[in-house]
């Protein structure tokens, strides 16, 4: 029997590139390095862009997940996408809710024409706590997206909402990004999460 060959394709923001981890590893790497010691065969491939929104994203998904899927092998695209979206710019989000929603359903479904599985991981929380709330109700509005089409949805932002080392370190920082300890955290709830372990078995 062939080694397995598995394609993991992460797409999001600077939450998703790991911004301002000493380790420039980020949650992503780590459970990407987690999921490796696994599935040794699995290659990674981080796609976060700095400042991006859900609309940014939509804007080159369908080039950049057609470039790394072309070749026999398993693919495998995470999206975590929004807490940009829920900044506010001159007193209103940077991309209503509704714009937001419908981001998300078009990237579910050119992932499907392109054959290729999708997990969502909702955005990390804010330390903010009115940015919190609008994050946590598009996190829900994503669920929904995802339940509608059987697509598997990891809560991020209740992970990281329950994470003193998430809170501390994104405090201590910029008041969005935190730092090693707790990017290595979140990869370690995501990995155990049963969703997690079915996507990627």
């Amino acid at each position: 029997m062939p080694p397995r060959d598995l394609r993991l394709i992460f797409f999001g923001d600077s939450l998703v590139n790991g911004a301002c981890d000493p380790e420039m590893l980020g949650w992503c790497g780590r459970l990407a390095r987690l999921t490796a010691a696994r599935t040794p065969e699995a290659t990674y491939y981080n796609l976060g862009v700095r400042h991006q929104t859900s609309r940014e994203l939509l804007a080159r998904f369908r080039a950049e997940l057609g470039i790394r899927l072309a070749g026999d092998f398993e693919k495998r695209a995470v999206i975590s996408i929004g807490f940009n979206d829920t900044v506010l710019e001159d007193g209103i989000p940077r991309v209503p809710p509704a714009d937001s929603r419908a981001a998300l359903a078009e990237m579910l479904a050119a992932a499907a024409e392109f054959g290729c599985p999708v997990l969502v991981v909702s955005p990390p929380t804010s330390t903010e706590a009115a940015q919190a709330a609008r994050i946590r109700a598009l996190a829900e509005a994503q669920a929904e997206i995802c339940a509608a089409r059987g697509v598997p949805f990891i809560p991020g932002h209740a992970l990281t909402a329950a994470s003193p080392a998430w809170l501390r370190e994104a405090a201590e920082n910029d008041g969005y990004h935190p730092r090693a300890a707790a990017y290595a955290a979140l990869a370690e709830a995501v990995f155990r999460t049963p969703e997690w372990t079915r996507f990627t078995a």
